[in-house]
C-alpha cells in the first residue's frame, strides 16, 4: 500500500487504463483464438453433412429416375419397352452405387432398409415387371407396380427423409 501512496493521482489513473488496456487484449486474443477454433470445427461438420447429404440425394435422385421410368414402361407400347429397357442400365447401375455408397454409422436401421429396398425395387423390376411387360402381361405388370414396386419406394424415400 506504500506504493500506491508514493504514486500520484494521475500515476493511478495511468496504471489503471494501462491494466484496462492489458486484460482488454488478452481477452481479445483468447475470444479470436475460441472463434477461430469453433469456426474451423463448424466448417468440418459442415463440409461432413454435405458429403452425407450429396450422398443421400444422388440415391434418392437415381431412385426417382428409375420409378418413373418404370411408370414410362409400363404405359408405353412393346417399341418403345426396349428403349426403356436400355435407359434403365445405367441408372440401376448409378442407383446401386449410390446406395452402397450410403454409410449405415449414424442411421443403420434407416439406411439398412433403403438398401434392401433399394435391391428389391431393382430386382422385383428386372425379374418380374419387365419380363411381365415383354409377355404383354399389362395385369401383372399392374399388379407388380402398385404392391412391390411402389412399397419399395415409398420404404426408400420415407427412410430417405428421416436420414
Amino acid at each position: 500500500m506504500k506504493f500506491l501512496n508514493m504514486v500520484s493521482f494521475r500515476g493511478k489513473i495511468i496504471t489503471a487504463f494501462v491494466m484496462l488496456i492489458i486484460a482488454t487484449i488478452a481477452l481479445v486474443g483468447i475470444s479470436s483464438y475460441n472463434i477461430n477454433k469453433i469456426t474451423g470445427e463448424a466448417l468440418t461438420g459442415i463440409d461432413n453433412l454435405n458429403v452425407r447429404y450429396e450422398r443421400t440425394r444422388r440415391s434418392i435422385d437415381s431412385m426417382q429416375q428409375l420409378h418413373l421410368l418404370s411408370r414410362e414402361m409400363f404405359l408405353g407400347d412393346q417399341v418403345e419397352l426396349g428403349n426403356l429397357i436400355t435407359k434403365s442400365t445405367p441408372i440401376i447401375t448409378n442407383l446401386k452405387e449410390h446406395v452402397d455408397a450410403l454409410q449405415m454409422t449414424r442411421f443403420p436401421k434407416e439406411i439398412g432398409a433403403i438398401k434392401n429396398a433399394s435391391r428389391d425395387y431393382v430386382n422385383t423390376l428386372n425379374n418380374e415387371f419387365i419380363p411381365a411387360l415383354k409377355q404383354g402381361n399389362k395385369e401383372l405388370a399392374s399388379t407388380l407396380a402398385t404392391t412391390k414396386l411402389n412399397q419399395d419406394f415409398l420404404t426408400v424415400t420415407t427412410n430417405m427423409t428421416l436420414v
